[in-house]
């Protein structure tokens, strides 16, 4: 969030959009990838919010060799990155 002071106010059963420009298995990057993510912390949190996230990683599943492009992606976020 962009102070200490702000929240993030969504009401219970809403998400958040999340958008991050990833790298795909070829190389290149896909622009504007996005998923939906519910927050998990309470409406008047100051200052940040929280979201559970499993991480898809590759060859985990047959009918998914890629694995979750947008989760892989934030679980090499380092602290303090970020993302749209």
């Amino acid at each position: 969030l962009p102070s200490p002071d702000h929240v993030l106010g969504l009401p219970i059963g809403q998400h958040v959009r999340l958008l991050a420009d990833v790298h795909g298995s070829n190389g290149k990057v896909e622009p504007d990838v996005g998923r939906s993510y519910t927050p998990t912390s309470v409406a008047d949190q100051k200052g940040t919010f929280n979201l559970v996230i499993k991480v898809y990683y590759k060859n985990q599943h047959p009918k998914f060799p890629e694995g979750g492009k947008m989760t892989q992606h934030m679980d090499q976020l380092k602290i303090g990155g970020r993302i749209r």
